[in-house]
């Protein structure tokens, strides 16, 4: 995930918009510099899925706010 000029605090939510198609985001745990934090390895987004996630500037890495499997 890029993090040039990304301010601390930033938040941004990704939608899922299909089911066969589906989008699966990574752990940074799971793939490296990925510098995503999650609550899980992985995250699948599907139609209506809907991730969460908040920027640390500290740290240089996004972290899970909410996951809603819909």
């Amino acid at each position: 995930v890029p993090t040039n000029n990304v301010p601390d605090g930033f938040v941004i939510r990704i939608q899922g918009t299909d089911d066969t198609n589906t989008l699966t985001v990574q752990d940074d745990g799971t793939l490296a510099n990925s510098d995503l934090s999650l609550g899980a390895a992985t995250r699948v987004l599907g139609v209506g899925d809907i991730l969460t996630l908040q920027y640390d500037a500290t740290l240089n890495q996004w972290f899970e706010v909410t996951f809603t499997n819909n």
